[in-house]
This record gives C-alpha cells, structure tokens and sequence, in this order.
C-alpha cells in the first residue's frame, strides 16, 4: 500500500511547476517511505494553517504573523522537493522581517497565497489516500 501511494504522488508531483525530484529522491533514500508520507501529509495541512494565518495577518494589517507562516513553511517545502515554493517562502519572510510596512508587499503576498493553494490542491490531488498519513 504504502509504494502504491507513493508511486502515484511521485509521479503526480514531477509534474507540478517549480518541483524538484532529485531533492524527493534523496530524502526518499535517507528515510522511509511512510516517513515521507507522513511529512508530506503533515506539510499540506501546515501549509493550509499557514493559509489561514496569512490571511489573517493581511486583514489586521499585521507582517509579523505573515512571515512566520512563511518561515515555518520554507525548510518542509525545500525538503520536500517544492523549492520554488520554499524560495519564495524564504525571499517573503526575508522582506517581511526587513521592510515590515504591509502596503510594500501586499501583491507579493496576495500571489504567494495563490501559490500556496494552488500547491495544496495539486498534493491533495496527487495524494489521495493523505488521511491516512497523518
């Protein structure tokens, strides 16, 4: 079951834009395959949290909590072979935590939350057995 799973996400997340499955492989080699799962399925739902979080940090006009959510994402998405995503995760809180005035990165947060749900539709879809790893 769990090299079903994982032959069906891996093949579906070589095709996401901006994916990177030499990274995937070599945590595929220094860890098992449910464990990668596992941090996949975890790494989704952080990602939806951190949606949530934004979103709220945009309607109180409030930077701190955004770049936090975008720290807290960078390191997983890198990981996980989702290194477009973590660059930009990295270059936003890296902006936030320097220039913290919202009204300077209000497009760039409105099109980070964009790829962020984007990404997490296309894991949803790549994984559908992803209740079961979390």
């Amino acid at each position: 079951m769990v090299e079903k799973d994982l032959e069906l996400v891996s093949t579906q997340l070589n095709a996401i834009s901006g994916f990177d499955k030499f990274a995937f492989q070599h945590l595929l080699e220094d860890t098992a395959p449910v464990v990668v799962l596992k941090i996949l399925a975890r790494f989704n739902m952080s990602l939806t949290e951190a949606m949530g979080v934004i979103r709220e940090g945009v309607s109180k006009n409030e930077t701190g909590d955004i770049w936090k959510a975008c720290h807290k994402l960078t390191g997983s998405a890198e990981l996980l072979g989702f290194k477009e995503f973590g660059q930009r995760s990295r270059r936003l809180d890296l902006e936030l935590k320097t220039m913290p005035q919202m009204d300077l990165h209000t497009k760039e947060i409105n099109e980070y939350l964009e790829h962020a749900e984007s990404l997490s539709r296309r894991i949803s879809t790549s994984f559908p057995q992803i209740s079961n790893y979390l």
